[in-house]
Protein backbone atom coordinates (compact mmCIF):
# COMPACT_ATOMS: atom_id res chain seq x y z
CA UNK A 1 0.00 0.00 0.00
CA UNK A 2 1.71 3.17 -1.18
CA UNK A 3 -0.07 6.45 -0.74
CA UNK A 4 0.86 9.64 -3.51
CA UNK A 5 -0.59 13.23 -2.90
CA UNK A 6 -0.11 16.12 -4.63
CA UNK A 7 -0.99 19.13 -2.84
CA UNK A 8 0.19 22.92 -2.84
CA UNK A 9 -0.11 26.46 -2.95
CA UNK A 10 -2.42 26.06 -0.26
CA UNK A 11 -2.70 28.52 2.53
CA UNK A 12 -4.15 26.57 5.32
CA UNK A 13 -3.29 26.07 8.82
CA UNK A 14 -4.04 22.12 9.79
CA UNK A 15 -4.27 20.40 12.85
CA UNK A 16 -4.52 16.21 13.23
CA UNK A 17 -6.22 14.81 16.07
CA UNK A 18 -4.53 10.80 15.81
CA UNK A 19 -6.82 8.43 18.31
CA UNK A 20 -4.28 5.69 18.90
CA UNK A 21 -6.13 3.80 21.83
CA UNK A 22 -5.40 0.24 21.74
CA UNK A 23 -9.23 -0.32 20.82
CA UNK A 24 -7.64 -0.12 17.35
CA UNK A 25 -5.75 -3.22 15.96
CA UNK A 26 -2.09 -3.30 15.55
CA UNK A 27 -2.90 -3.65 11.66
CA UNK A 28 -4.57 -0.43 11.03
CA UNK A 29 -2.06 1.12 13.41
CA UNK A 30 0.72 0.33 11.20
CA UNK A 31 -1.79 2.00 8.19
CA UNK A 32 -2.47 4.73 9.85
CA UNK A 33 0.83 5.53 10.21
CA UNK A 34 1.77 5.33 6.59
CA UNK A 35 -0.75 7.25 5.38
CA UNK A 36 0.44 10.11 7.82
CA UNK A 37 3.67 10.29 6.33
CA UNK A 38 2.77 9.93 2.90
CA UNK A 39 0.03 13.07 4.22
CA UNK A 40 3.03 15.08 5.77
CA UNK A 41 5.09 14.71 2.88
CA UNK A 42 2.38 16.12 -0.03
CA UNK A 43 1.88 19.11 2.24
CA UNK A 44 3.89 22.11 1.07
CA UNK A 45 4.90 22.89 4.53
CA UNK A 46 5.93 27.03 5.43
CA UNK A 47 4.98 30.01 7.22
CA UNK A 48 4.32 32.02 4.13
CA UNK A 49 0.33 33.01 3.51
CA UNK A 50 0.57 30.15 0.33
CA UNK A 51 1.63 27.36 2.47
CA UNK A 52 0.21 25.05 5.08
CA UNK A 53 1.36 24.26 8.63
CA UNK A 54 0.53 21.34 10.17
CA UNK A 55 -0.09 20.68 13.98
CA UNK A 56 -0.46 16.77 15.63
CA UNK A 57 -2.12 15.87 18.59
CA UNK A 58 -2.37 12.21 19.59
CA UNK A 59 -4.89 10.42 22.20
CA UNK A 60 -5.90 7.60 23.84
CA UNK A 61 -6.29 8.11 28.19
CA UNK A 62 -4.25 10.62 28.22
CA UNK A 63 -3.39 13.58 25.30
CA UNK A 64 0.13 14.01 23.82
CA UNK A 65 1.09 17.29 22.01
CA UNK A 66 3.13 15.97 19.32
CA UNK A 67 4.25 19.17 17.88
CA UNK A 68 2.69 22.45 17.01
CA UNK A 69 1.51 24.74 13.75
CA UNK A 70 5.02 26.06 14.03
CA UNK A 71 7.21 23.67 15.36
CA UNK A 72 8.74 22.62 11.93
CA UNK A 73 9.32 24.32 8.38
CA UNK A 74 9.46 21.37 6.14
CA UNK A 75 7.07 18.59 5.21
CA UNK A 76 10.66 15.86 5.50
CA UNK A 77 11.00 17.04 9.17
CA UNK A 78 7.59 16.42 10.16
CA UNK A 79 7.49 12.75 8.26
CA UNK A 80 10.12 12.44 10.21
CA UNK A 81 8.55 13.00 13.37
CA UNK A 82 5.87 11.09 12.49
CA UNK A 83 7.56 8.04 11.94
CA UNK A 84 9.86 8.25 15.32
CA UNK A 85 6.50 8.88 17.67
CA UNK A 86 5.22 6.20 19.96
CA UNK A 87 1.81 4.85 19.08
CA UNK A 88 2.19 1.84 21.15
CA UNK A 89 1.84 -0.25 18.33
CA UNK A 90 1.32 -3.83 19.34
CA UNK A 91 -1.05 -2.38 22.26
CA UNK A 92 1.25 -3.65 24.74
CA UNK A 93 0.19 -0.97 27.89
CA UNK A 94 -3.24 -1.51 28.56
CA UNK A 95 -2.87 2.11 31.15
CA UNK A 96 -3.15 3.40 27.96
CA UNK A 97 -6.38 1.94 26.69
CA UNK A 98 -8.98 4.89 27.33
CA UNK A 99 -10.44 7.02 24.59
CA UNK A 100 -9.95 10.89 26.04
CA UNK A 101 -11.36 12.41 22.71
CA UNK A 102 -12.89 15.45 24.91
CA UNK A 103 -9.18 15.99 26.86
CA UNK A 104 -7.66 16.26 23.08
CA UNK A 105 -10.41 18.52 21.99
CA UNK A 106 -9.44 20.79 24.78
CA UNK A 107 -6.16 20.59 23.93
CA UNK A 108 -6.94 21.26 20.20
CA UNK A 109 -9.03 24.36 20.75
CA UNK A 110 -6.53 26.00 24.51
CA UNK A 111 -2.87 24.86 22.79
CA UNK A 112 -3.01 23.91 18.97
CA UNK A 113 -5.30 26.77 17.62
CA UNK A 114 -3.82 29.47 18.93
CA UNK A 115 -1.59 32.55 17.75
CA UNK A 116 1.37 31.10 19.94
CA UNK A 117 1.50 28.13 18.41
CA UNK A 118 1.22 29.05 14.69
CA UNK A 119 -2.11 29.91 14.27
CA UNK A 120 -1.64 32.52 11.69
CA UNK A 121 -4.44 34.22 10.99
CA UNK A 122 -7.17 33.43 14.09
CA UNK A 123 -9.83 36.42 13.33
CA UNK A 124 -9.47 36.73 9.07
CA UNK A 125 -8.05 39.64 8.74
CA UNK A 126 -5.01 39.31 6.65
CA UNK A 127 -4.40 40.21 3.61
CA UNK A 128 -4.49 38.09 1.64
CA UNK A 129 -5.92 35.55 4.29
CA UNK A 130 -5.27 32.15 5.59
CA UNK A 131 -7.42 30.22 3.53
CA UNK A 132 -8.61 28.16 6.54
CA UNK A 133 -7.97 26.56 9.72
CA UNK A 134 -8.83 22.58 9.86
CA UNK A 135 -9.03 19.95 12.29
CA UNK A 136 -8.72 16.73 11.34
CA UNK A 137 -9.73 14.11 13.59
CA UNK A 138 -9.42 10.06 13.22
CA UNK A 139 -10.79 7.91 15.58
CA UNK A 140 -12.70 4.66 16.20
CA UNK A 141 -15.62 4.53 18.49
CA UNK A 142 -17.25 6.47 21.49
CA UNK A 143 -14.98 8.51 24.15
CA UNK A 144 -13.86 5.90 26.56
CA UNK A 145 -14.58 5.78 29.53
CA UNK A 146 -18.09 6.30 28.21
CA UNK A 147 -19.31 8.22 31.04
CA UNK A 148 -17.33 11.51 29.71
CA UNK A 149 -19.02 11.17 26.07
CA UNK A 150 -20.77 13.83 27.06
CA UNK A 151 -17.89 15.97 27.75
CA UNK A 152 -16.54 14.97 24.32
CA UNK A 153 -19.73 16.75 22.97
CA UNK A 154 -19.55 20.09 24.58
CA UNK A 155 -16.15 20.56 24.00
CA UNK A 156 -16.43 19.44 20.48
CA UNK A 157 -19.22 22.90 20.50
CA UNK A 158 -17.00 24.63 22.23
CA UNK A 159 -13.90 24.46 19.23
CA UNK A 160 -16.43 25.30 16.70
CA UNK A 161 -17.88 28.47 19.22
CA UNK A 162 -14.24 29.84 19.82
CA UNK A 163 -12.52 29.06 16.66
CA UNK A 164 -12.70 29.72 12.97
CA UNK A 165 -11.67 25.54 12.38
CA UNK A 166 -13.86 23.46 9.90
CA UNK A 167 -14.07 20.07 11.53
CA UNK A 168 -13.69 16.95 9.61
CA UNK A 169 -14.30 13.51 12.18
CA UNK A 170 -12.66 10.17 9.67
CA UNK A 171 -14.99 7.18 11.59
CA UNK A 172 -11.90 4.62 11.35
CA UNK A 173 -14.32 1.26 11.34
CA UNK A 174 -17.94 1.62 10.03
CA UNK A 175 -18.34 -1.12 12.23
CA UNK A 176 -16.64 -0.60 15.55
CA UNK A 177 -18.18 3.53 15.37
CA UNK A 178 -21.60 3.09 15.59
CA UNK A 179 -21.68 3.96 18.99
CA UNK A 180 -19.97 6.90 18.41
CA UNK A 181 -21.60 8.29 15.85
CA UNK A 182 -23.70 10.75 18.03
CA UNK A 183 -20.64 11.96 19.43
CA UNK A 184 -19.30 12.08 15.67
CA UNK A 185 -22.26 14.11 14.61
CA UNK A 186 -21.71 17.07 17.18
CA UNK A 187 -18.48 17.32 16.57
CA UNK A 188 -18.17 17.37 12.90
CA UNK A 189 -18.70 20.86 11.20
CA UNK A 190 -21.62 21.34 9.17
CA UNK A 191 -23.36 19.96 7.04
CA UNK A 192 -22.81 16.83 8.55
CA UNK A 193 -22.48 14.66 5.07
CA UNK A 194 -19.59 16.99 4.30
CA UNK A 195 -17.58 16.69 7.19
CA UNK A 196 -18.46 13.53 9.03
CA UNK A 197 -16.46 11.04 6.68
CA UNK A 198 -17.56 7.09 7.92
CA UNK A 199 -15.10 4.60 6.15
CA UNK A 200 -12.51 1.88 6.39
CA UNK A 201 -8.83 2.33 5.75
CA UNK A 202 -9.28 0.63 2.27
CA UNK A 203 -12.19 3.54 1.13
CA UNK A 204 -10.49 6.62 3.08
CA UNK A 205 -8.66 8.07 0.45
CA UNK A 206 -11.42 8.34 -2.06
CA UNK A 207 -13.51 9.73 1.04
CA UNK A 208 -10.70 12.50 1.65
CA UNK A 209 -10.15 13.22 -2.08
CA UNK A 210 -13.96 14.26 -2.51
CA UNK A 211 -14.63 15.87 1.40
CA UNK A 212 -11.23 17.88 1.60
CA UNK A 213 -11.42 20.61 -1.26
CA UNK A 214 -10.04 23.12 1.10
CA UNK A 215 -6.56 21.29 1.17
CA UNK A 216 -6.20 22.47 -2.49
CA UNK A 217 -5.54 18.96 -3.96
CA UNK A 218 -4.71 18.80 -7.24
CA UNK A 219 -4.11 15.08 -7.55
CA UNK A 220 -4.33 11.96 -5.47
CA UNK A 221 -2.82 8.01 -6.94
CA UNK A 222 -2.66 4.90 -4.83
Amino acid sequence: RHYVFFIAGCGVDIVVMLDISCNITSKNKAIMLEFMVDFANALDIGPSPEKAQMGLVTFDNFVYEEFFLNTYNSSSQIASHIERMDIHPDNDNMTRCGRRRDLALISAKTLQLTSDQGIRDPMGIENPPIKQEVLIITTDGVTLPKYFAPDTIKEGGALKQDTRAEVFVISLSIEESKDGIDEFSAIASQPTDDFLIKNDFDTLLPSLEKNLGCFCVNEITI
